[in-house]
């Protein structure tokens, strides 16, 4: 069996010292609106926590995965491309399959009633 390769550490663990700052990504799930005080009740998924996030940090700091402008059909080429550029934006993708023809004949062929 092959040994899964180890991803290289972004930082030198040798040069950590107090004061130093770190960044991450943790993705959120609204779970409730709360319209009087334009807050969000949010679910951390990375770390399972609830938290409440006032509606202007949503707006200006924040991107949404389920809220867009436009759609877009594009090729899967074009498609790795924007992943390669979007590291941990969130995003929403909808995949659909061409058809081919042949292949759905086949599989009615194979239906029996």
């Amino acid at each position: 069996m092959e040994e899964e390769n180890k991803k290289e550490p972004l930082w030198d663990h040798n040069k950590l010292q107090v004061g130093n700052w770190f960044s991450g990504t943790k993705y959120y799930r609204i779970k409730e609106m709360r319209d009087g005080d334009k807050q969000a009740v949010t679910h951390c998924i990375n770390d399972n926590q609830e938290l409440k996030i006032s509606y202007s940090i949503l707006d200006e700091d924040m991107h949404n995965a389920n809220v867009y402008e436009k759609e877009e059909k594009i090729a899967i080429t074009q498609l790795v491309k924007i992943f390669k550029k979007a590291y941990s934006t969130a995003f929403t993708v909808c995949f659909s399959c061409k058809i081919d023809d042949k292949q759905i004949a086949e599989k009615l062929a194979g239906l029996s009633q």
